[in-house]
């Protein structure tokens, strides 16, 4: 049972699509405007006057940059390098270790550098070398650099400075003892066919 009163709900009218050039601009009135009458610098004061900040360089508008560097100024004070706490020399301050910080530091960190400086040149004479052996068609490798090693007093043969230090002590126990073997300790070819017949 219906009533003659009650209408049918009208339905809602559906959103039409813009074309491109006619849709809205933010900041814009609600109508739509085209992008033909807004130009290329549409939204750019045609009569704004700036000045580049003394402190940062950046450009600002006249009138707000005095409240700029003052900003700037401070923040140029607070971004100045600290100096860098030093935790080892803070916990020694005042004890008798204090005297000793430092010295034996920097001589370390030379050494430490300059081995790696030398394990450089040796892993790079390496490469060339592991290279050279590769190609076919390249000739011998570069020599390696052997400035660094210590000759051996008796057999001649080049060591660093850790391993010359024991290869000079077995290697003078060695040059002392007989070159020639005693007659009874002589060693013989094996021969399968001796074997075989006794």
């Amino acid at each position: 049972i219906t009533s003659q009163d009650e209408e049918a709900p009208a339905e809602a009218p559906q959103p039409q699509a813009l074309p491109v050039d006619e849709i809205p601009v933010a900041g814009a009135t609600s109508a739509a405007v085209p992008a033909e009458a807004l130009g290329p610098d549409a939204g750019a004061p045609t009569n704004l006057q700036v000045s580049p900040c003394g402190v940062c360089g950046r450009k600002f508008a006249t009138d707000r940059l005095a409240r700029h560097q003052a900003v700037c100024k401070k923040a140029a004070v607070a971004a100045k390098k600290r100096k860098t706490f030093d935790t080892k020399k803070a916990r020694v301050q005042g004890t008798e270790a204090a005297q000793f910080v430092g010295k034996t530091d920097d001589a370390r960190y030379e050494a430490a550098k300059k081995k790696k400086a030398a394990w450089k040149a040796k892993s790079e004479a390496f490469r060339a070398a592991m290279r050279a052996a590769k190609d076919p068609n390249a000739g011998p490798p570069p020599p390696s650099d052997t400035s660094h090693l210590i000759p051996c007093d008796h057999c001649g043969r080049k060591f660093s400075d850790s391993a010359h230090e024991k290869h000079v002590q077995r290697c003078q126990e060695k040059s002392k003892q007989p070159k020639v073997v005693p007659k009874g300790r002589q060693r013989t070819k094996y021969d399968p066919r001796a074997a075989a017949r006794k």
